[in-house]
């Protein structure tokens, strides 16, 4: 554990003594597990170095840069237009050796709770992509946290729209927060600071009359647009560079080239269907690509005629790639070598501006990605192309695409899917919407695939940066599915997330929560058995509970907390006795066998003694007697214990 979860003003180490020759701790820092156990809770704080914040120079406002008042900022604007930049520019007035940390929302409701304050620190809470309005809740924990983050120099800003912190509304302003409504600075400003600090003659290129770059920006235009625009006027050849221009219009001019007027020819059409494969497919090998293209003229909807001698009659690649304008070297083609950027423009193009050609390119993208299929070598940049598209067209057209390759039962198609899904699931601007997808597919228990896919996700990056979002899809699956597959599958996920050292108390403490969750019946209260019955799994050199069980020696005792809470749980639950009893005397012969460590097994045992003592079955008797060392001294703290119950409970009585 580390200073991104428990406070540094509660981390009192416990004091050690030495007692008959034995190293005891004197007392047990209850506060500090506590606080341990809690800070696991806070989202996962980002660290943001002070170097990548924009410099003074570079930094462009259209309002004063002010400290934080009382605890917390709330910059209200639109997205794309700074916020974020003016947020951390804010923070960075904090002392030199302040950390800033920047968190996102992996939550299913608003909870401010859930944010961090250590003491001397600045947050960026990222609600870019959030919908919804903040509710009164989460207000009035932010007030409270207000008051803690003013008297520990902890600073928090919140970066949102305006539909999520509605400024406008009177009962919003009687919140007693330092709320700033945030303006997009000024782009033309932005563009010539850029260009002054690397050529400052070509700044005056931005004014009228002085070169083709002059009325590119509008007042509506955001600060990324505006250092793009000073990035291509550094590297113009001179101002009036038409093609520079183009690329800063999205390669308009070139599209329209391409595609606009009536094809007058055999060529055009060809060389159409090559600049699409090579938009797809960019940086390919050139049969990869050349052969996509073919695919897509294949589709019945181009009534295109099959070419008469094939292979033989068509013209060698390079004279292909030359007609289409596309570069071919090294055995690849490349459509944005010379054109940066026109892959995703020309793209951007078919969706927006050609809907018939849409469902064609669909089914081709399809067809390619196949198992066979001629770009099965090439999933990954499909899947990057793919999720830049939903921006276009909507994560909704993507999440059907990947929901029909899913169906069709096809591992490659599936992986594709997946590919897709985990880069949206975490995309700044329509994560939040995908995520909800996600929560959707892993409550329906009627399509097997869609559970496997989520679970798959929450295995990958959703579960490394969204982790408790991550974690609660897995329960949907574990709670939900009908087969045994998905379940199956989701363990696994969980095996490899707990197995994870940065997340690992995470979700100890997740599968602790469940068991003692009280939904009778539901599979995710078994979730903490499943994983840690077996010390080492059959086939493996060792397990996670040897791994957790082994952590800094700061959050021992925490974990073996949750260790003791998580078996009591197990061992409470309806007909879970005899298979807790079982994991348990697993864990002794891995102490015997030398596996696990004597002394923190030794702590989590006697956390079910409770259970044990008030039960009249034999289900414990496994873990007891002396058939080895360490199940000889489990047996003296137990009899030690039902001793000091008897005693206490004889007390009480005569007391009364």
């Amino acid at each position: 554990m580390n200073s991104e979860t428990a406070s540094t003003n509660e981390r009192d180490t416990p004091e050690k003594t030495v007692v008959e020759g034995d190293l005891y701790y004197a007392h047990r820092d209850n506060n500090f597990i506590t606080n341990y156990i809690t800070g696991l809770t806070y989202l996962r704080p980002h660290a943001v170095e002070r170097r990548t914040i924009l410099s003074d120079k570079l930094f462009v406002s259209s309002f004063p840069v002010k400290p934080v008042e009382g605890g917390v900022c709330v910059l209200v604007g639109a997205p794309d237009s700074g916020r974020r930049t003016a947020g951390l520019k804010i923070l960075d007035q904090m002392p030199p050796g302040a950390p800033i940390f920047e968190l996102f929302p992996d939550w299913e409701e608003p909870d401010a709770e859930r944010i961090p304050s250590e003491k001397n620190t600045g947050y960026l809470l990222n609600l870019t992509g959030v919908h919804e309005t903040l509710n009164e809740e989460f207000r009035q924990q932010l007030s409270v946290y207000a008051s803690k983050a003013q008297k520990r120099g902890t600073q928090l800003i919140i970066i949102a729209g305006e539909h999520v912190w509605p400024i406008r509304d009177s009962e919003w302003w009687q919140f007693r927060t330092d709320v700033r409504k945030h303006v997009r600075p000024n782009p033309h400003d932005i563009a010539r600071q850029r260009i002054k600090e690397n050529n400052e003659s070509r700044a005056e290129w931005l004014e009228e009359g002085k070169s083709d770059f002059a009325k590119l920006l509008t007042t509506d235009s955001s600060p990324a647009r505006a250092v793009e625009l000073a990035e291509i006027v550094l590297a113009a050849e001179g101002p009036n560079d038409a093609e520079a221009r183009d690329r800063f219009n999205g390669w308009k001019s070139q599209i329209e080239e391409w595609f606009v007027k009536k094809a007058s020819g055999k060529e055009e059409v060809e060389s159409r269907a090559l600049q699409i494969s090579a938009a797809f497919l960019d940086g390919s090998p050139a049969g990869t690509v050349l052969a996509a293209a073919d695919e897509l003229l294949k589709d019945s909807r181009l009534n295109w005629p099959e070419l008469e001698g094939g292979a033989l009659a068509s013209p060698d690649d390079k004279h292909r790639c030359d007609a289409a304008k596309l570069d071919f070297s090294d055995g690849a083609v490349s459509i944005t070598v010379s054109r940066p950027g026109i892959d995703q423009a020309l793209i951007r193009y078919v969706w927006g501006n050609r809907p018939r050609l849409v469902p064609v390119v669909t089914t081709w993208l399809t067809t390619i990605s196949a198992p066979e299929g001629v770009a099965a070598n090439s999933l990954k940049r499909l899947a990057d192309v793919l999720s830049d598209v939903a921006m276009t067209a909507g994560p909704d057209a993507i999440m059907g695409l990947a929901a029909r390759w899913l169906k069709d039962g096809q591992k490659r198609r599936a992986d594709l899917a997946v590919d897709v899904l985990e880069q949206l699931a975490v995309h700044p601007v329509l994560g939040a919407q995908i995520r909800r997808d996600l929560s959707g597919w892993a409550k329906g228990n009627t399509e097997v695939e869609r559970q496997r896919a989520v679970v798959a996700v929450c295995r990958g990056r959703l579960g490394k940066e969204y982790p408790q979002i991550a974690l609660t899809r897995l329960r949907y699956v574990l709670d939900r599915a009908k087969s045994e597959s998905p379940r199956t599958e989701a363990i696994t996920a969980l095996r490899v997330l707990l197995a994870d050292p940065g997340k690992s108390a995470v979700v100890l403490k997740t599968l602790v929560d469940w068991a003692q969750g009280n939904e009778s019946g539901a599979f995710s209260g078994r979730a903490f058995l499943e994983l840690l019955r077996e010390p080492v799994p059959p086939g493996e050199g060792h397990g996670v509970a040897q791994h957790i069980l082994t952590l800094e020696e700061e959050s021992a005792g925490a974990i073996r907390q949750l260790f003791r809470d998580g078996w009591l749980a197990s061992c409470e639950r309806e007909g879970m006795r005899p298979a807790v009893a079982q994991a348990l005397s697993n864990w002794c012969d891995a102490v015997r066998d030398e596996v696990l460590p004597a002394e923190a097994v030794g702590e989590i045992i006697p956390g079910v003694f409770p259970q044990i003592a008030s039960a009249t079955d034999r289900d414990f008797s496994k873990i007891f007697g002396n058939s080895d060392p360490f199940r000889a001294e489990m047996t003296e703290k137990f009899f030690e214990y039902v001793r000091d119950a008897l005693n206490q409970g004889r007390g009480t009585a005569e007391d009364a």
